[in-house]
């Protein structure tokens, strides 16, 4: 998370506007890659070896990008000292449209995928699926059309603007949600399952990077980590609790019911979305 916060910080700095969501779209994409990587590579090799070679291999990977953060020579800057404190950490919601932007649209936008996802483990073990087998294709498979579709969205973000990938991201999100029915239906073939996983996680991808694109907007470049860190941070919290009474919600509503929940909150925030950057969206 440490390193996160520094990522980011420099991202918000180092990018103009027409270069973030290329900027946005490789970092989810390299999201993605770590988790072909931390949730299949890994799997694999805990299964066959156990958890120590397991441990060991994500430690060496990590390890391998310290080369490129000690190569790293960041650009000079005026440092301005500012008093640290909650309100000096809230002070980026003063902006126009972030409060709407912050506590309305991304919350709906982020739940309904939240919500849609959070069924798909428990319904795998449901139908029978080994852990191994879950964390191969839930976090490795799934995940490879997603770094591709990050970085696609990127380039669709400077060529099309934040509104129309937002608008994209979110119908591709609730079609996405509709190919998980018949696994909420208790049908789990491996086959159309893997397929159904592999689309949301790359509808996933495209609404993360125009989510992370337009949060970027806000960051202001003197507290670059903290602004941006706070805004994004905000949305997943909401989107943990929401996966969490998603689950709670299956026992009473099933996994359908979680499923038809999760698209109408998708497309409520992308028509939100929708008016929000309208009015308050870079031209």
């Amino acid at each position: 998370a440490t390193q996160d916060i520094a990522a980011d910080a420099l991202a918000v700095r180092l990018l103009t506007d027409s270069g973030r969501g290329i900027g946005n779209g490789i970092q989810v994409g390299g999201n993605y890659l770590g988790s072909v990587v931390g949730g299949g590579l890994a799997v694999v090799v805990y299964d066959r070896w156990g958890w120590v070679p397991a441990i060991l291999l994500l430690a060496l990977l990590t390890a391998t990008a310290l080369g490129v953060v000690i190569g790293f020579r960041e650009p000079t800057r005026e440092v301005q000292v500012r008093r640290a404190g909650l309100r000096e950490l809230l002070s980026v919601f003063a902006q126009q449209g972030c409060r709407s932007w912050v506590l309305v649209v991304v919350p709906l936008y982020y739940i309904g995928a939240a919500v849609g996802y959070a069924i798909v483990s428990p319904a795998l073990v449901d139908a029978g699926w080994s852990l191994t087998k879950i964390g191969v294709v839930s976090g490795a498979i799934a995940s490879a059309p997603a770094v591709l579709s990050a970085l696609g969205a990127g380039a669709l973000v400077s060529r099309w603007g934040r509104r129309r990938v937002l608008v994209l991201g979110g119908v591709l999100l609730a079609v996405a949600t509709l190919g998980l029915v018949p696994l909420a239906l208790g049908e789990a073939s491996t086959v159309w399952t893997t397929i159904a996983l592999c689309a949301f996680m790359a509808a996933y991808a495209v609404a993360n990077v125009v989510v992370y694109t337009i949060n970027m907007d806000f960051a202001r470049p003197d507290s670059a980590g903290t602004d941006f860190t706070t805004l994004t941070s905000f949305a997943l919290a909401i989107s943990f609790v929401a996966a969490a009474l998603a689950l709670t919600a299956a026992v009473w509503i099933g996994y359908l019911g979680v499923l038809v929940a999760s698209i109408v909150l998708v497309l409520v925030g992308t028509a939100l979305g929708l008016r929000h950057q309208r009015r308050h969206g870079v031209s």
